[in-house]
């Protein structure tokens, strides 16, 4: 949901289960190790940059 961007942070928190922002923001950083919005810029630009090469 985050790569494809069509959702905030927000929405995509709730769609998934959580009562908050803060409780997914959380949860996604211990799993992952970055903050969803960090997460989502960097697989943006990842696909840019593969799109205009």
């Amino acid at each position: 949901m985050l790569k494809q961007g069509n959702l905030s942070v927000t929405d995509i928190a709730l769609s998934v289960g959580y009562g908050d922002i803060y409780s997914f923001t959380s949860a996604f950083k211990r799993s992952i190790g970055m903050s969803p919005s960090h997460y989502r810029d960097k697989y943006v630009l990842i696909e840019q940059s593969s799109t205009d090469g």
